[in-house]
């Protein structure tokens, strides 16, 4: 229910006049009051940051669809001056819908923002202008918060080097900024990427000053409290208030609370009640993969310490030490694994033991670090506390480069199915026999628990053993398909474009094929040389192991690539083969065909089943290029094809009536991009023997998954769940 209702808003934000008209996003646009509810995040002279619609004009409404409205959230961005959290912003907002996930588990705006309350992206027009001292909100902003949060960063710009600098920044005021991007990064792929967002361990880690202060003043129960409340409040204020800060600082209230009172704190039963009123009074803030990572983790550590705590209280000190240490980080790993395989589909088997050595090198350096920043009257302690959380820093930084070899030993986790969840809650059952210390069950509960937990991976998986898959991905405005073939081998036709630091294949492809546990490539094939098709091939060579290149026109192979992997194959090549599955070259001009343009000298690639042709990739060909194909002939159908991805993006210069009516296709796919500058597609309706065939678009219908079984008729599942209803794939047309 929820996947129909997420479809039909944000199809909804996107307009398209007929099946086989370009499409646009539709844009709602007027004058309005914003109030910034975060602190925003700055890049160069651009800045972006939620928002609340205050007040607003007419937006109007668009074929009967509701746009925005006074109240709803914004991801807002705009160009000049940051405005501070709280503050109002008035200017001209043109705002659309957030865009959905390309790839079925990638990354989705829509949910992302949905998360955090927010409906709407939109971009201020013009330079927009901030209102002051209006009401007590923006008045406190501008003179408490942002001045304290500005003198916090200057502390740490003046104790510490840059990196460290953006590093504690990012730790203790949830900054980001581009440079920390990059600098996450290196660690993320550790499984030490939460160390960067401000979340219990770091709400934790700056009361835990506070106590510690507290404590050397002899304050009482009371005097804790009201000043750990007060701390706490104001700390989530000037972190900007995730929901991962607000669920640590109500347990540590509460805590304090419940010990003020002289009862027992039940961390569960705490957790359990911010969840029923995270749910009764912002329902949507259950959606936001931080706060539901942050609970889990939360849940996995409570639940953990309960089990173990008791048996490590008979042991050495430091047999207590490393067994608290180990169940608080195999307690939040486990707590958080559901969301984890859901959000980022992905984890480190080592994850436990390098958490086990960061996270004390880590609170320790941010203890002092805060520490620093308190004592900085004091310059030569604080100049010898800061240089001691510095050199921790940069011994965790050597620690994580010096492991980065082993970053590709991630294993891929798929969205998690009913199977998965029946596993997970198995494997937690046998751990807790196992842990439970019971001489007889220990063995028995160790081999459950391994067993159901090592078996989630393979769970969920898109690709199914023994079938053969084409996969077309929505990359936007260009083109990339995988053919995994029954043995799970793969080969990869295109590459989509490439962006400074990453692109459809790093954000969208490569993720979606670890999930499904392939992580090398059988072959790459390189249909032409525009970036659009070849421009991520760095990428992909740099991300994953390919056995063979095979090239068309003017393309080049990566320069690292050994010569023996690359090949120019010729029409009649048989590139690969997998049973009875294989992967013919029925088209390919070559860089010598200097009478060509580059897009008819497209490298077209036929998916056969025992000699049949299933499947027809044949990347930018256009009118002449089709001719020469149909000339040759290397491969003459004798009954329709089932799939025919449209050459050039969908355009009236390629899909000729004669190339149609040769091959038959019962599904056409289209790969192009929501509101591209070509206006693809621009075909129109495309027909074969006089029928109208079905057609599929990667702008509007998503990542497109077609299977086969034992060269049965396929099966075809989209991303997008879009009206009209689907038709037979074995049907000629409508």
């Amino acid at each position: 229910g929820s996947r129909a209702r997420d479809a039909r808003a944000v199809s909804q934000g996107i307009v398209c006049e007929d099946p086989w008209a370009p499409s646009r996003r539709r844009m709602w646009r007027t004058g309005t009051c914003l109030r910034i509810t975060a602190w925003p995040r700055v890049s160069g002279t651009q800045w972006r940051a939620p928002a609340m619609l205050v007040a607003a004009g007419d937006f109007g409404s668009d074929a009967g669809v509701v746009g925005p409205r006074v109240g709803d959230g914004v991801m807002v961005s705009g160009e000049g001056p940051p405005p501070h959290m709280w503050q109002l912003v008035l200017g001209d907002l043109a705002c659309h819908v957030p865009r959905r996930a390309a790839v079925p588990g990638s990354f989705s705006s829509f949910r992302f923002l949905r998360g955090r309350g927010l409906a709407w992206e939109g971009r201020l027009i013009h330079p927009a202008s901030v209102v002051t001292g209006v009401d007590p909100l923006t008045h406190a902003s501008a003179t408490l918060l942002a001045p304290l949060r500005q003198a916090v960063i200057g502390r740490l710009d003046r104790l510490f080097p840059p990196d460290e600098s953006l590093l504690l920044r990012s730790v203790l005021l949830g900054e980001r900024c581009d440079e920390m991007r990059l600098l996450r990064s290196s660690y993320a792929v550790l499984g030490l990427g939460h160390l960067f967002a401000v979340s219990g361990l770091h709400v934790g880690l700056v009361a835990g000053i506070l106590l510690l202060l507290l404590r050397f003043m002899r304050a009482g129960f009371r005097g804790r409290f009201v000043s750990l409340t007060l701390f706490l409040a104001g700390y989530v204020l000037l972190v900007g208030m995730p929901g991962s800060a607000l669920r640590a600082a109500a347990l540590l209230i509460t805590a304090a609370l419940s010990n003020w009172a002289g009862r027992r704190h039940d961390g569960l039963r705490t957790l359990g009640l911010l969840v029923w009123a995270w749910a009764v009074f912002a329902p949507p803030a259950l959606s936001d993969a931080g706060l539901r990572l942050s609970l889990g983790a939360a849940a996995g550590i409570v639940v953990m310490l309960r089990v173990v705590t008791p048996r490590l209280d008979r042991g050495r000190r430091i047999r207590h030490w490393l067994g608290n240490a180990l169940a608080v980080s195999l307690g939040a790993q486990l707590g958080a694994l559901p969301e984890t395989a859901r959000s980022f589909g992905w984890l480190h088997p080592m994850a436990t033991s390098f958490n086990l050595a960061a996270v004390p090198l880590f609170g320790g350096a941010v203890w002092l670090a805060a520490g620093a920043i308190l004592l900085s009257p004091v310059a030569w302690l604080a100049g010898a506390l800061s240089a001691v959380s510095w050199l921790m820093l940069r011994l965790l930084s050597a620690g994580t480069v010096g492991s980065s070899s082993l970053a590709e030993a991630r294993l891929g986790l798929p969205a998690w199915d009913h199977r998965a969840a029946v596993l997970y809650v198995a494997g937690l059952a046998g751990l807790g026999l196992l842990l439970s210390g019971r001489q007889r069950r220990t063995r028995l509960a160790g081999a459950l628990a391994a067993t159901c937990l090592l078996a989630i991976p393979f769970c969920g998986r898109t690709l199914c053993d023994g079938e053969m898959t084409a996969i077309q991905f929505d990359v936007g405005q260009g083109d990339c398909a995988a053919l995994v073939f029954p043995d799970r081998s793969a080969v990869l036709v295109d590459t989509g474009e490439a962006w400074r630091d990453t692109g459809p294949f790093l954000r969208d492809v490569r993720p979606w094929l670890r999930r499904e546990g392939i992580d090398s490539l059988a072959g790459a094939v390189l249909t032409h040389h525009h970036a659009d098709h070849d421009g991520a091939c760095d990428q992909l060579h740099a991300a994953m192991d390919v056995k063979a290149w095979w090239l068309g026109g003017r393309t080049t192979a990566p320069a690292p690539v050994a010569r023996d992997r690359v090949s120019h194959p010729v029409p009649g090549d048989t590139l690969y083969h997998v049973g009875d599955w294989a992967l013919v070259c029925i088209a390919t001009a070559g860089p010598d065909a200097q009478e060509l343009e580059e897009n008819d000298r497209s490298l077209a690639v036929a998916l056969c089943w025992r000699g049949g042709v299933r499947g027809l990739w044949t990347g930018d060909l256009e009118r002449a290029g089709e001719r020469t194909l149909l000339a040759a002939a290397p491969l003459t159908p004798s009954a329709p094809i089932d799939v025919l991805k449209a050459g050039h993006h969908g355009s009236r210069t390629s899909s000729t009536p004669a190339f149609l009516d040769a091959f038959r296709p019962a599904t056409v796919l289209i790969s192009c991009g929501l509101e591209n500058r070509h206006r693809h597609p621009s075909h129109g309706p495309f027909t074969a023997g006089g029928d109208t065939l079905r057609g599929l678009r990667t702008d509007l219908d998503g990542t497109i998954i077609i299977r086969w079984r034992d060269g049965g008729p396929p099966r075809i599942r989209t991303g997008v769940d879009r009206r009209p209803p689907r038709l037979d794939t074995r049907g000629t047309g409508t």
